[in-house]
């Protein structure tokens, strides 16, 4: 598929057109401003682009502030029910704000929404799910039903010649969710924010989201995007970074460390050893594939395939680098060996 979109800022970053956006979403205590700035730097370090608040009450309007002029990338204010509190955040300087479809009922509070995100020249994303239409007396909560939400919402935004606009539309079911992204699409030319919501935590919501995501952007569906787990938001955005980086929709920056699955041939210590080289270097911000291979079988050819490579062969353990055989090593030397090589030591040695 392929689409014109129509594209504008938040903030500094455009959506609509070209880069996808990764989204984080701030889960701290709004109360305890330092633990949040602490939050937001974790987020943006695993490549956040723009960052959600969920601003509960008038007394979050502070914090919320405090988070503008802290953060280096765009702050959203995620709004329901009440709204003053999307005013007020707009008036504190956030660039974008987000609004469930039905839970603000009055059309001249919308209106006084509208006309200051214009005035301010921020969008506002309509955001619509499953929770969304229990306020319209939906009691099936259809795809159906989200949809015809969505546009009722659209609607009221563009009669106010408001056309900043950024849609979502999520259910829980990553199979729904994806139907529902495809209508969209056909149907709008605003850029999408996609995800699956109330996905979990751990496997469950990594597996949902990775489905739902990952089909929908293989379809060219999609212009921001966030990862919903029940779990620490650096987490989300590095999950979300890593379904962009393996779609090549973002460059890698980091090592990537692929491994064996394993198997009875495998190396004795192969999962230590592994465990090991992850807990040093997972993290490390050198854009370079490592491969840790556990038996003779395909480790040679695996390590050769990578930047640098591991191969446990029956009785050695050897180094490759850039597809040529470096050395054999022992075990022990692994870890700081690797150290040396990545810190940039020239490693010139055949045995």
């Amino acid at each position: 598929m392929d689409k014109i979109k129509r594209g504008f800022y938040i903030g500094n970053k455009k959506i609509g057109e070209g880069e996808i956006l990764l989204q984080g979403m701030i889960k701290g205590d709004l109360n305890n401003i330092n633990s949040i700035y602490e939050e937001i730097d974790l987020m943006i370090d695993e490549g956040a682009d723009l960052i959600r608040v969920a601003v509960p009450d008038k007394k979050s309007i502070e914090s919320v502030e405090k988070i503008v002029k802290y953060s280096k990338v765009p702050i959203i204010a995620d709004i329901h029910f009440n709204p003053l509190l999307a005013i007020l955040s707009i008036e504190a300087g956030v660039s974008k704000i987000r609004l469930n479809p039905s839970n603000i009922k009055k059309k001249e509070d919308i209106k006084k929404i509208v006309d200051l995100a214009k005035l301010k020249n921020i969008p506002i994303r309509v955001g619509g799910n499953i929770g969304s239409i229990y306020y319209e007396k939906k009691t099936k909560g259809g795809i159906d039903d989200l949809i015809e939400s969505v546009k009722r919402e659209v609607s009221l935004l563009e009669n106010l010649d408001f056309h900043n606009i950024v849609i979502s539309c999520k259910s829980d079911d990553p199979l729904d969710t994806i139907k529902i992204y495809e209508n969209l699409y056909k149907i709008f030319s605003y850029p999408l924010h996609i995800g699956v919501t109330a996905t979990g935590s751990d496997e469950d919501g990594i597996i949902k989201s990775v489905i739902g995501i990952g089909n929908l952007l293989l379809k060219g569906i999609g212009d921001t995007i966030r990862v919903s787990l029940s779990t620490e938001s650096s987490y989300e955005v590095k999950i979300g970074r890593k379904i962009l980086e393996n779609l090549n929709l973002r460059k890698r920056d980091r090592i990537e460390i692929i491994s064996c699955p394993k198997c009875s041939r495998c190396n004795k210590n192969f999962e230590k050893i592994l465990k090991e080289i992850k807990e040093n270097f997972q993290d490390l911000k050198i854009p370079i594939k490592l491969a840790v291979m556990g038996c003779e079988v395909n480790a040679i050819g695996e390590s050769k395939n990578a930047t640098l490579g591991i191969a446990m062969t029956r009785g050695k353990i050897l180094f490759f680098e850039k597809g040529k055989m470096i050395k054999s090593i022992e075990e022990e030397e692994i870890v700081p060996f690797l150290k040396k090589v990545l810190e940039g030591e020239t490693i010139n040695v055949s045995e």
